[in-house]
């Protein structure tokens, strides 16, 4: 388990590093390589944005979850919303 705050992702391949994002933009976190029946395909983005007037630091707003057309989006408060394409 690990908790989104600031702009900094840690490394899921165990080398405990981490990854310092601190524009106001939208970043992949992860999706497949490859194309694969196993597995739908899915991504993970970040949603960020600065932290009040202070242009240098930025913060992760969302987490936004796409697979088999649903969108979940993580956001600020601990909400939460699910979205289905039709």
């Amino acid at each position: 388990q690990w908790h989104v705050s600031q702009a900094v992702i840690p490394t899921n391949d165990l080398r405990k590093q981490v990854h310092h994002y601190m524009g106001a933009c939208s970043y992949t976190l992860t999706k497949p390589c490859n194309s694969s029946s196993d597995l739908p395909y899915f991504t993970v983005d970040t949603q960020n944005e600065h932290r009040g007037s202070n242009k240098k630091v930025s913060y992760i707003r969302a987490v936004v979850i796409n697979v088999n057309g649903v969108t979940v989006i993580l956001g600020k408060g601990r909400t939460v919303q699910v979205s289905m394409k039709q």
